[in-house]
């Protein structure tokens, strides 16, 4: 492969983030959409920055990935009757990865009143991974192009989202919006002072005669993230974040998985160093271990959870999800050897995998890193109906897997020689997994 540093775009990974929560809980997405939607254009309103204005937007997009841990089967209702507890989850996992630190300052409040954020100390937030220096032609020319961004109170941003959300919440789905929008000022003002910043509520006044905005609101802010989020191209330190933050997505949809693309994305990154992959070879192979159960997002419940052997019709739904985590990782432009390496970790050397049934020779030597990471991580790590395998059967179930042409023997033999180091490498990541997965479980109990 190319040697040139792997740069995608901020749009195609927000794009993948905002399908993985679709998946997940579409009537949390959408809500999403709407507040974020609405925050953004109270900010742009206010006349901030540019940069505080996407701050505020990416911010509300993800202020309740932290119920993201409750499973799919929770509906929004019941979410928001925990909103403060989410957000402090949500908070909690966005703010163990660099990137997403400024936003975890905002979520965390983003759901507390007016009155009680004047009683809190923040300091003002300095953001240099958020830097607008590859702002769209059509407003480049008037805005300063920066390295370092300053937020003097993050604060107000977390107040600007908490009015949006309650906004969004009175929204009847069976009024005509317009008519509405007159109560829902009028109720908003009410909390001037008290839940909401006055500044906040001027500006969401301001917007009540813009009939185009609260009829996007309601009808078409699935265009959100094509529209509003910038095309800037992402370094490959933030893309691992992002693939991270998405693979915690898939996994903490279940105690079951709640470990396992940790698991996979560690042990696959140790194995690509040790068949001597570059050191962004070994990035991305860590990128595709994070995201190569992409397509469980759609795989139901009580499948993924099933303690015994699936039945043949199940495990024909089980199936799907290599297929879908290939279509999804096919909309990231630049992703094309990080989507092979992951999609295609269930096609065995044999042409007996799944679902394109390739064979040797036809299979990437990546996916087969990854194949021999998945299986090894799965019987390792420790589910809650049953401990991870002893060493000793390890090792047999994998030369086993390998003596039926399943697995790459080559790879197979190298995890074996080095099996210490490997299993250190995915026993460290799946406890950090698990350490933010009892953590956010906590916090919404």
């Amino acid at each position: 492969m190319s040697n040139n540093a792997l740069m995608v775009s901020q749009r195609d990974l927000w794009q993948l983030v905002d399908a993985a929560f679709d998946l997940i809980h579409p009537e949390v997405h959408g809500h999403h959409q709407q507040v974020g939607y609405l925050a953004y254009h109270m900010a742009r309103a206010l006349n901030l920055p540019i940069s505080h204005q996407f701050l505020t937007l990416q911010s509300a997009y993800l202020h309740d990935i932290g119920g993201a841990v409750k499973g799919q089967d929770i509906s929004l209702i019941e979410i928001e009757n925990i909103s403060r507890r989410v957000a402090h989850a949500s908070a909690d996992i966005l703010a163990d990865f660099p990137v997403f630190n400024a936003i975890s300052v905002i979520v965390r409040h983003c759901q507390t009143p007016y009155r009680e954020t004047r009683q809190l100390q923040v300091p003002p937030l300095h953001f240099p991974m958020l830097d607008i220096s590859n702002l769209p032609e059509e407003i480049s020319g008037i805005v300063e192009k920066v390295a370092d961004i300053t937020l003097q109170d993050p604060l107000f941003l977390s107040n600007l989202i908490h009015l949006a959300d309650d906004v969004v919440l009175m929204i009847k789905p069976d009024t005509p919006i317009l008519n509405q929008v007159d109560k829902i000022i009028q109720a908003v003002q009410k909390g001037a002072g008290d839940s909401y910043a006055p500044q906040a509520v001027r500006a969401l006044a301001s917007l009540a005669g813009d009939e185009c905005i609260w009829l996007e609101l309601v009808y078409s802010t699935d265009r959100i993230v094509e529209e509003l989020i910038m095309d800037r191209k992402v370094n490959l330190d933030a893309i691992k974040q992002v693939a991270k933050l998405i693979g915690m997505i898939i996994d903490f949809r279940s105690p079951f998985t709640a470990m396992h693309s940790a698991g996979v994305a560690a042990s696959a990154r140790s194995l690509a160093r040790l068949a001597g992959m570059n050191e962004q070879e070994c990035d991305m192979m860590e990128i595709a271990g994070s995201l190569h159960d992409l397509g469980k997002i759609r795989t139901p419940s009580e499948i993924l959870e099933k303690p015994g052997k699936l039945t043949p019709e199940e495990f024909n739904v089980m199936k799907e999800h290599a297929f879908f985590s290939d279509l999804l990782l096919s909309c990231v432009g630049g992703f094309n050897e990080i989507r092979e390496w992951a999609a295609l970790h269930h096609e065995k050397l044999n042409g007996k995998g799944y679902p394109y049934h390739m064979k040797d020779g036809e299979i990437p030597f990546g996916s087969q890193i990854m194949a021999v990471a998945d299986v090894f991580s799965a019987i390792t790590e420790d589910r809650p109906y049953r401990k991870g395998m002893a060493e000793e059967r390890v090792k047999s179930i994998l030369q086993e897997n390998a003596e039926r042409g399943e697995l790459s023997k080559l790879i197979t033999d190298l995890l074996i020689a080095n099996f210490d180091a490997v299993n250190t490498a995915r026993d460290h990541a799946s406890r950090e997994a698990g350490k933010r997965y009892f953590r956010a479980m906590q916090k919404t109990n």
